[in-house]
C-alpha cells in the first residue's frame, strides 16, 4: 500500500499502517471514514496498476 497514490500515512492507524482513501474501497468494506491498512499490504483493486 505504501507505493499507492490512495495510500495516506495516519498515526491513529498505528506503527506501519496508513489509511487508504479510495473511496471504492471505503464503499466495499461499508466503513464510516477511510479504512486502516498496513504499509504493506497488498490490494488486489489497484494491482494492475502498480
Amino acid at each position: 500500500c505504501d507505493t499507492c497514490k490512495h495510500y495516506k500515512a495516519n498515526p491513529a492507524a498505528g506503527a506501519g499502517a496508513g489509511e487508504c482513501i479510495l473511496p471504492a474501497m471505503k464503499t466495499a468494506m461499508k466503513a464510516a471514514s477511510n479504512p486502516f491498512v498496513k504499509a504493506s499490504a497488498y490490494c488486489n483493486m489497484w494491482a494492475k496498476k502498480a
